[in-house]
């Protein structure tokens, strides 16, 4: 039985009130004789700049459409590629001429349905959706490349695939599948007419407020006997993708021919020779001729001398005037034939450098320029790699002395957007304060660590147990003199809510210190095992948790009257137990933080769901993490690389705080309310805001 031809229907809906924003869609049908070709139809959309891009969009398109009828003796798929190579030679020449600005933001999207087959190639973020039934399929993804880096592989790859009757296909600029959920458009294109089809998408975008630009071009596949479509002519207001003869679609000349090293010799020799012959013509054969005329018969007879140094200098002697003056002129050309051979061979060397480099600028800044778009679109795996190219291509830059202050320029902006890309904030000067100095009362011994209790700043002085306080207008005071009997204080864990600072010791001893009369008192605790080793602390409410790095466990103890009782392991799960965790936070949850940065989410003693962002540079020499049951964020203290990284209690990155001017950055603190970061460095206090300041 054969197969009844599908026939095509198709209706255009462009969605777009932003005017710096051109968006459009077209539709060609076969003439008579390209029946074979089938239908083509496209939807695109850029940034106006100035009333540049909608030409560009219409001279792209009807290159694709003059080159893909231009022979309707070839096969559709061919056609189709010989089209949009076309198009990449125009845009090619548009980047060569200064118009690159489009390669940020160009999407398009172009589709031939010939028979049963349609061929579909996209740029940029457009794209193409297949509905077949209810399923809406991005039958597109992948064949393009985003942001665009290369005009020549704007529309790199090509898709064919079979169609059937009642199938609907959507050539869409961008973000279609972010505006339309896949079930409405599905549901819409169920046995409906392509105008049906737009419309009822234009009514959705408009009732759910959409302001995203979008051009989309709905073709609808019905067999001959079901519908017999009208032919669809586009409106006379949209007549600029039919003007294809004005359109210079000729694929770029070369400006500059370029000779080869031997080419350019010969050219320079014949050059001399020809500059010499006319300089002998006209200045030495006269002198030649008079002088030859007064000397002829002065000319002794003819003898072959014995060849020595003092014949032949005899003999160039007695040579006419004229004669030494053209051996003369001779050795002259000879001498600058020489010298001009070196200095272009030099010249052709230096200008080779001098091209290699402005092609590395050239293509850093490039990608540079595709790694911003690639960000604002959120694609940063797309941009961490154009950042990372850049930035091999700039340190070869700098290995050298050209375009010295361009590369400085450039490397800066890499580093801007790696910052941006990585959530990267820097504090300095501008955007800190100072808030006090310890050194006053730690006598050249800076603290390790400082606490946050009721507004308060406390530092220890750990080989005296001297307990110092800051307020937060820098003003410092002992608030405990020397304890004896408890060992050495090491380390502890502050508690906002009764304003105390639980303290362990070198001896594996605690102690707690109130912060309301600031007294420092023993506590009565038992560690189990033959050599505990604690190794970090944390208080939620009145249970104590410490690690014992001997163990590998986590213990739990309750509060009594003199200290802590109990000594449970806590970590259940075999596979959460390490030995070289090295700070601990709690919420609910406790979060343990290794030595190489690595998160892990504990809850009842078994390991909880917890996807920890992957950051640049990695967290190698991660010390402290914070977190409490009213903050929202954890914040881990990185020393070696002076920053503080805040993620979310699910792993997201929040930001990086680089603290590059610390030279001694060894603890931090954060307000409960999560407003204020005070970092310690050296004895020195700095105060830095969590959140943007606003006027």
């Amino acid at each position: 039985m054969k197969r009844e031809q599908i026939i095509p229907s198709a209706e255009e809906l462009i969605l777009c009130k932003d005017p710096s924003i051109v968006c459009e869609t077209y539709l060609f049908d076969p003439a008579q004789g390209e029946e074979k070709l089938g239908f083509l139809f496209a939807a695109g959309e850029t940034e106006d700049r100035g009333g540049i891009g909608k030409p560009l969009l219409d001279t792209v398109i009807t290159a694709i459409q003059r080159e893909y009828y231009r022979e309707p003796t070839r096969s559709a798929s061919a056609s189709f590629e010989m089209a949009l190579h076309q198009a990449n030679l125009i845009l090619y020449d548009s980047a060569e001429s200064g118009i690159k600005d489009w390669m940020g933001h160009f999407h398009v999207a172009i589709g031939v349905v010939a028979g049963n087959e349609l061929h579909l190639s996209v740029a940029g973020a457009g794209a193409v959706f297949l509905a077949r039934k209810t399923v809406v399929t991005n039958i597109s993804h992948g064949i393009s490349h985003f942001p665009i880096t290369d005009p020549l592989k704007t529309f790199s790859q090509v898709a064919t695939g079979d169609i059937l009757e009642r199938d609907t296909i959507f050539l869409t600029s961008s973000t279609f599948d972010s505006v339309f959920r896949s079930v409405d458009v599905g549901r819409f294109a169920l046995e409906h007419s392509a105008s049906t089809i737009a419309a009822r998408l234009e009514g959705l975008y408009l009732d759910q407020g959409h302001r995203i630009p979008l051009a989309t071009t709905v073709v609808t596949l019905l067999p001959q006997y079901v519908s017999e479509p009208k032919k669809e002519i586009p409106s006379p207001a949209r007549k600029t993708h039919e003007n294809a003869a004005n359109a210079k679609l000729a694929p770029r000349v070369p400006l500059i021919v370029k000779r080869s090293f031997i080419q350019q010799a010969i050219l320079l020799f014949v050059s001399i020779i020809s500059h010499t012959f006319l300089s002998l013509k006209t200045w030495v054969w006269p002198v030649v001729k008079n002088g030859s005329k007064g000397v002829v018969n002065k000319i002794p007879s003819l003898s072959i001398p014995r060849p020595s140094p003092q014949n032949a200098k005899k003999w160039a002697m007695s040579l006419p005037a004229s004669s030494k003056m053209f051996a003369i002129i001779a050795v002259i050309l000879l001498v600058a034939l020489g010298a001009s051979l070196v200095l272009l061979q030099k010249k052709r060397a230096s200008d080779q450098v001098i091209e290699q480099a402005s092609q590395r600028l050239h293509e850093a800044r490039t990608k540079v320029d595709a790694a911003k778009t690639a960000l604002i679109y959120d694609n940063r795996e797309q941009a961490s790699g154009l950042l990372e190219d850049a930035k091999l291509l700039t340190t070869e830059l700098q290995k050298g002395t050209l375009y010295a202050e361009e590369t400085k320029v450039l490397t800066a902006d890499i580093q801007t957007q790696q910052d941006r890309l990585q959530k990267i904030f820097r504090s300095g000067s501008v955007n800190s304060r100072a808030v006090g100095d310890f050194a006053e009362h730690t006598k050249n011994t800076p603290p390790k660590h400082i606490y946050f209790v009721n507004n308060v700043l406390y530092a220890v002085q750990h080989n005296t147990n001297t307990i110092i306080k800051m307020g937060l207008d820098g003003k410092s005071e002992i608030a405990h003199q020397t304890t004896a009997g408890i060992g050495f204080i090491t380390g502890g864990s502050a508690q906002n809510s009764d304003k105390t600072i639980v303290f362990y010791t070198d001896s594996n001893g605690i102690a707690l210190f109130d912060t309301k009369d600031n007294s420092l008192t023993a506590q009565d605790i038992t560690v189990p095992g033959d050599k505990p080793a604690i190794t970090t602390i944390s208080v939620f409410g009145n249970r104590l948790y410490v690690y014992d790095s001997s163990l590998k466990n986590i213990l739990a103890f309750n509060k009594t009257l003199r200290g802590y009782s109990g000594g449970t392991p806590w970590i259940t799960d075999e596979q959460a137990k390490t030995s070289d965790i090295t700070s601990l936070a709690i919420d609910g949850n406790i979060f343990a933080l290794a030595n190489s940065g690595e998160i892990s989410k504990l809850f009842r003693g078994e390991k909880a769901d917890f996807t920890q962002a992957k950051i640049d540079p990695p967290l190698s020499s991660a010390l402290k993490i914070i977190t409490s049951d009213t903050m929202q964020n954890l914040y881990v203290l990185d020393v070696s690389n002076k920053r503080v990284v805040i993620f979310s209690k699910n792993g997201a990155l929040i930001r990086q705080m680089f603290l590059d001017e610390m030279s001694s950055l060894s603890d931090i603190a954060i307000s409960p309310d999560e407003l204020r970061l005070y970092a310690l460095d050296g004895t020195k206090v700095t105060e830095i805001p969590l959140v943007e300041e606003t006027e």
